[in-house]
């Protein structure tokens, strides 16, 4: 660390030091840069199916994207915002995930990014549907021509994902907010 430190850095145990690829006791972005992956997925997956059984139908869509990295941005302690728990550097903890507990983004650990980095893959359920329909014998008798009564459930949850607080598959813009929903519903014809 007193060789970093004398080349202009100011680590101090627990903040977030990167490789020093080229061995010069200096982290620059020239010399030290390294590909980790790349943002865009490299497979998409997607799977919708019906299955029949005498008047019941279940419906199930999976989707899921692999083999990319994600931004999350790293973690800080910034006081005002929601934080999940993390596993954070201290004297008794000193194997851990993520840096010391960082207050100050700007006079803070300035590579506190580096460690946001995560591969992303994920595979979820994105909608199942249960539905039962009326036998036509029975419904003809009420003068209608179909009679149909569902439940379905919206991004119920995932299968596996490697990040597990956030929501890959909202946007780009990665979010904590699962978009989950439930229905029952009924078809009528006449």
């Amino acid at each position: 660390m007193a060789k970093f430190n004398a080349n202009g850095h100011s680590f101090s145990p627990g903040m977030v030091k990167p490789v020093d690829q080229n061995g010069d006791y200096k982290i620059d972005p020239n010399d030290d840069r390294v590909i980790i992956g790349h943002t865009r997925p490299r497979w998409t997956f997607g799977m919708t199916n019906t299955f029949t059984y005498k008047n019941f139908d279940l419906s199930v869509m999976m989707y899921g994207r692999f083999d990319y990295m994600v931004d999350t941005g790293g973690e800080w302690q910034g006081g005002r915002y929601m934080q999940r728990k993390i596993d954070y550097y201290n004297e008794n903890n000193q194997d851990a995930e993520y840096q010391k507990p960082i207050y100050n983004i700007g006079g803070g650990d300035p590579y506190y990014r580096v460690l946001g980095y995560k591969k992303g893959s994920f595979l979820k359920v994105r909608n199942i549907s249960l539905g039962y329909t009326f036998p036509q014998k029975l419904i003809n008798k009420w003068g209608m021509s179909n009679l149909k009564l569902y439940v379905q459930a919206k991004n119920p949850g995932r299968i596996f994902s490697n990040i597990d607080f956030l929501e890959l598959d909202a946007s780009q813009a990665y979010t904590s907010t699962w978009n989950r929903g439930f229905t029952v519903g009924l078809n009528v014809g006449f």
